[in-house]
């Protein structure tokens, strides 16, 4: 079986002529994927019912299960105290302005992922939606700060003055989903890619509380060192 290359398509007819592969290699490995599927039935219902296809997507118990999931994955790296003595996290009641900063933290597309399937990013809550829904807009900033890739100086200082106007920072950085994690997409680096960095030392040199939400599908180096 191949997915995409197209390289049994294209070779395997000659190698077995040259004899570099055995016709009868050829032959077994067809009868391991034929016996697969005969045992699942599927030459007794070759076709699939469509009709089943909408009642079986998106069905609210199977929504509710994925957000579970998804909570679990929440990994907490660090938890500093701040210089007041106490850890920056659970959030105070007292931080009465909170700034949402970054890329990520209004985009509902990249929320999906790098396999979305039949995910909508209409049906997504983003963090910022989320965090005023919680909390009430009117306590929310939002700046988005840089792009993924690249962005310009004026977003910075936006991001900056949202910051220092605010009690604490909700950084909200990563990758782009569907180009950089996954199948044919992963980055070569771990780092965060365009000014993301240089917006988290800009950020974390303000001096207030940060907490670093980081979105992608594999490890990633971020520093907090400030």
């Amino acid at each position: 079986m191949d997915m995409v290359s197209s390289l049994y398509h294209e070779n395997l007819v000659q190698l077995v002529r040259s004899g570099q592969v055995p016709e009868t290699a050829v032959d077994e490995s067809v009868r391991r994927v034929l016996r697969v599927k005969f045992a699942l039935g599927l030459f007794d219902r070759p076709f699939a019912d469509e009709a089943k296809e909408a009642g079986a997507m998106l069905q609210p118990e199977s929504l509710s299960l994925a957000r579970t999931a998804a909570e679990r994955s929440f990994v907490l790296l660090k938890n500093a105290d701040f210089p007041a003595g106490a850890p920056v996290l659970p959030l105070s009641t007292e931080s009465r302005m909170i700034a949402v900063v970054g890329p990520l933290a209004d985009d509902p597309k990249d929320m999906l992922g790098s396999w979305a399937g039949q995910g909508r990013p209409e049906d997504v809550i983003t963090l910022r939606t989320a965090l005023a829904q919680r909390v009430g807009a009117d306590r929310v900033r939002y700046a988005k700060g840089t792009e993924i890739i690249g962005g310009s100086d004026e977003q910075l200082a936006e991001a900056l003055k949202a910051a220092e106007q605010s009690d604490v920072v909700i950084l909200a950085l990563g990758e782009n989903a569907p180009e950089m994690t996954g199948e044919a997409a992963s980055r070569a680096h771990l780092g965060l890619p365009g000014r993301q960095e240089q917006l988290l030392e800009k950020i974390g040199a303000t001096g207030k509380p940060v907490v670093l939400l980081l979105f992608s599908g594999r490890p990633t180096n971020a520093s907090m060192g400030f």
